[in-house]
């Protein structure tokens, strides 16, 4: 009895030593502590400065966009290795003006840079982006999936994902992209676009219909027939310019009606469709094609152009 007494009382003692110990080295190696876990300082990888002196200029977030973005004139073909970490920081932050991270971009893709894709998935990811710039590279992204066979499989799966993005500018230019690529999910998206009755892929209507155009899917030249007469101006012009590449004759009066709008746009749009198909252009979308020609286009009327120089 006594025995057994005294190994019960020496199996305490060690659960009791053991104890001790485990808790002072929590407190002194910070193992257990989180307190101290949390505590302890992170320390930030800056990027060194790129020792190009255009370069430089482009990198000094103090100086005028205008001089920064004289970049893109320079007789510069390529970041060197060691100037490319300080390019990619001006990508990734959504802080600077999206012009200059545009420029970045485009440096880094004239330098093959191999990171490209994970970098701009980086940029798509992160929650502080605008829908601007996002829209700006997914474009990217398209151009880095048809340029890179290395990173070529990651792109295309980002860009498939983005095909269901919250920003309409990243789904217009997803599907853009998809469809130069020939991805399968291209014809099948662009089809659902334009059959959509929902009001959020309504403005997503005309690149659907430029997409079912690029992919010459002419079976379905009736349902885009149907946005001829669209209220909204984009889509309406999208069917003009896409029945008319396809030289489709049962438009002909809708692209005559268009010639005559008091939108200059859609006028402009009716008459270039029908000099395609070798009809006579109405007198009065010739008089305001003259005027426009002799007096110049109004600031509103001006060409969008993507931020990659693409239509």
């Amino acid at each position: 009895m006594k025995k057994r007494f005294w190994i019960v009382l020496l199996c305490f003692s060690l659960m009791g030593m053991g104890i001790l110990t485990v808790n002072w080295l929590g407190s002194n190696r910070g193992g257990f502590d989180d307190s101290k876990r949390i505590a302890r300082p992170t320390i930030e990888r800056r990027p060194e400065k790129p020792e190009h002196p255009e370069l430089v200029v482009f990198c000094t977030r103090s100086n005028k966009i205008a001089e920064r973005i004289r970049i893109n004139d320079s007789s510069l073909p390529f970041v060197a290795q060691n100037d490319l970490a300080a390019i990619v920081s001006i990508l990734t932050d959504c802080s600077d003006h999206d012009i200059v991270r545009n420029e970045a971009a485009n440096l880094l893709a004239r330098s093959s840079y191999q990171d490209l894709a994970p970098v701009l998935i980086s940029v798509l990811n992160n929650p502080d982006e605008g829908s601007r710039f996002r829209g700006f590279a997914t474009q990217h992204l398209g151009m880095v999936a048809s340029r890179s066979a290395s990173q070529s499989d990651l792109a295309v799966v980002r860009l498939r994902s983005g095909l269901t993005d919250q920003h309409v500018e990243v789904r217009r230019e997803a599907l853009l992209a998809l469809v130069r690529l020939k991805d399968q999910t291209a014809a099948r998206t662009a089809i659902s676009w334009l059959n959509s009755t929902s009001k959020t892929e309504n403005d997503l209507r005309d690149v659907a219909i430029r997409c079912i155009q690029e992919l010459n899917l002419r079976e379905h030249a009736p349902t885009i027939r149907k946005y001829l007469a669209d209220a909204d101006e984009a889509i309406r012009i999208q069917a003009i310019v896409t029945l008319s590449q396809w030289n489709d004759e049962e438009s002909v009066p809708c692209f005559e009606e268009a010639a005559i709008s008091s939108h200059a746009r859609i006028q402009r749009a009716g008459a270039a469709a029908l000099r395609r198909l070798g009809r006579p252009v109405p007198v009065l979308a010739m008089q305001t094609q003259n005027q426009v020609m002799n007096k110049g286009a109004p600031p509103t009327e001006r060409k969008s152009v993507g931020c990659c120089g693409q239509k």
